[in-house]
Formats: structure tokens, C-alpha cells, sequence
């Protein structure tokens, strides 16, 4: 139905990633751009249509889009005030970051991301908590590494979830 959200948001993604794996990148790019700018969505479609466009830019290896896409997330969801969507953007950038080795911007925005891990998706926060530790552990902060890796294991712990524990 056209008032789930919830469903239309995850198809988005999926289909946009499928359609870059077929090689149709630019066409897909195109498509996002213009979507984004033109219609009248909710913001959480929108927040999804950035995160597709984010995760294309990071798959072709163009860093400085994907980071600039983020920016602009930021800047046109502002308004929203949902904890959900704002907590996104400094994963995204992070998870950018780090795949760029620019390890302190990264540990920075994963340290962000994690002040609100119990407002986006558990596999987020725990993404984004075993960021934050191994981005510490490539920094050789040992110290911060052992506090973000106790901090997973808290986390995981607290989710009862076998699968989690095992971290």
C-alpha cells in the first residue's frame, strides 16, 4: 500500500543496489538524485533514498560523493528531528571515513553514531560499535579500544540474542 513507509523505504534500497550491481550506476544515480529533489516524501523514504545513493557512492569508491551525500542528508533532514534519521549520518560518514584509513574523523563520527545506539537498528549499533573499537585498535588506542569493545559486549549481552553473544 502506498501509506507503508516502512516497506516502500527497505525496497528502495534493495533496488537501487540491485540495479548498480547490474552495472545501470548512473542511471540508477540519476533516478535517486531526482527523487530526492522532486517529490514530496516522508522522511523516512527520503532518509532511505540518501542511504541508497550513500551506499552506490561507496561501492564505486567515490568517497568525496559519498561524504558530500551526507552532508546534504543531513542538511535537507535537519528539520525532522528524528533521533532515527540524524543517528544515520554520522554511521555513514564513519563507515566512509574509515574505508578512507582518515581513522580519526572516523572514530569520531562512530563515537557520535554510538551516543544513540538504542535508536537505530541493533545491527547498526553493533556495526558501529565494532567500528568504533577496531578504528581505536588502528590508532593504537588500546585504552579506547578495550572501553568500545566492553561496551559491544554490554550491548550484545543486553539483547539476549545468542547470535550477539557470541561477540
Amino acid at each position: 500500500p502506498a501509506t507503508y513507509h516502512q516497506g516502500r523505504a527497505e525496497a528502495e534500497i534493495f533496488y537501487a543496489l540491485a540495479r548498480h550491481s547490474l552495472g545501470q550506476r548512473e542511471a540508477v544515480v540519476e533516478e535517486l538524485r531526482k527523487r530526492l529533489h522532486s517529490e514530496s516524501l516522508p522522511d523516512l523514504v527520503r532518509s532511505r533514498l540518501f542511504g541508497a545513493l550513500i551506499f552506490i557512492h561507496i561501492l564505486s569508491g567515490e568517497s568525496d560523493k559519498a561524504i558530500h551525500v551526507t552532508l546534504q542528508m543531513r542538511d535537507f533532514l535537519a528539520e525532522s528531528g528524528t533521533l532515527y534519521v540524524e543517528t544515520w549520518i554520522p554511521y555513514l560518514q564513519a563507515r566512509v571515513h574509515y574505508g578512507c584509513n582518515n581513522l580519526k574523523a572516523a572514530a569520531e563520527r562512530f563515537a557520535k553514531h554510538v551516543e544513540n545506539r538504542y535508536a537505530v537498528h541493533v545491527r547498526a549499533a553493533i556495526d558501529g560499535l565494532a567500528g568504533l573499537t577496531l578504528t581505536h585498535q588502528a590508532l593504537s588506542q588500546t585504552e579506547e579500544a578495550n572501553s568500545a569493545m566492553s561496551q559491544l559486549l554490554e550491548f550484545a549481552l543486553q539483547l539476549r540474542e545468542p547470535s550477539y553473544a557470541s561477540i
